[in-house]
């Protein structure tokens, strides 16, 4: 059974896998013949193929690889979502803007916390 496979690259090969086949084992041979890891998902549309679907479900499918964040790229967008945070009024953004470049450029002089409304400062970690 042959599938459409759109790469990371952005150019589409087909791939001959078993109907009995699963999601996985066709993963591994589609690393296997591109020559790159195994870290990446499969969708198909915007459903995401897991592990144990078998390919037999997938007859006629084009199939799109994505890249799969490494945990390290995960902490670092966790870490940028930390600072987002609702402003209860304009002057906020500015401020919290200011602060940030601040304390980005290494400056030592802070605006006083105690500007900021308690809201702002109850955010979730």
């Amino acid at each position: 059974m042959d599938f459409h496979v759109k790469t990371l690259s952005g150019e589409t090969i087909v791939v001959a896998a078993e109907p009995e086949s699963t999601v996985k084992d066709f993963k591994s041979q589609l690393a296997v013949q591109l020559e790159v890891p195994a870290t990446f998902r499969l969708y198909h549309g915007k459903r995401f193929l897991g592990n144990a679907l078998t390919m037999n479900s997938l007859a006629g499918a084009v199939l799109r690889m994505t890249a799969q964040q490494t945990p390290e790229e995960q902490a670092q967008g966790r870490l940028n979502k930390v600072g987002k945070v609702s402003y209860a009024h304009k002057g906020l953004r500015a401020d919290m803007k200011a602060i940030q470049s601040e304390v980005i450029a290494g400056s030592t002089k802070v605006l006083s916390i105690q500007r900021l409304p308690l809201t702002l400062l109850e955010t979730s970690w």
